[in-house]
């Protein structure tokens, strides 16, 4: 149903005159986001991959239209005071946290964990994701047609509550 609805949306604003098509901002998850250089995301992982398919499913989708987008990738939403966009971190692609070097040379079940200790970093408040895009709303910005990652300041972990 979820695959479905994003193809319908983006049929129906990609079907728009180029200059009636809004800049269009979309919402999936931290596993489509390069994990390092070497190209693997979370979704390519074991358990990632059987769970959150949809999200890889709608990238490729997003990816084939004309539309002037960005897909926001943060990991976990919380309803929490916002820290304010100046203290986030923000990456373009990939992970917006460091990744350990060794991880590179493991394989995906031996990432999994590594990538999962990595999620508390990436746990944002609604107030700060949502300010982030009101920020990037200018047509063809540097966020134009990638996927935005966003993570809290350097040291800082975050929990979602139960």
């Amino acid at each position: 149903m979820f695959v479905g609805l994003i193809d319908r949306l983006v049929t129906a604003v990609d079907s728009l005159p180029p200059s009636a098509q809004p800049v269009c901002w979309f919402l999936a998850g931290l596993g489509l986001l390069h994990i390092d250089s070497s190209g693997r995301r979370g979704v390519d992982l074991p358990k990632v991959k059987s769970t959150y398919w949809p999200h890889r499913v709608n990238f490729e989708r997003l990816s084939r239209s004309r539309l002037d987008l960005r897909l926001l990738c943060p990991g976990p939403m919380v309803d929490q005071d916002p820290l304010g966009l100046d203290r986030l971190r923000v990456s373009i692609d990939v992970l917006p946290v460091r990744v350990p070097a060794f991880a590179r040379a493991l394989p995906g079940p031996l990432l999994l964990p590594v990538f999962a200790s990595l999620v508390p970093q990436m746990v944002v408040s609604y107030a700060d994701a949502a300010a982030l895009m009101l920020a990037n709303v200018q047509r063809g910005n540097t966020m134009s047609r990638h996927r935005v990652g966003l993570a809290l300041p350097q040291g800082m972990r975050g929990r979602k509550p139960q």
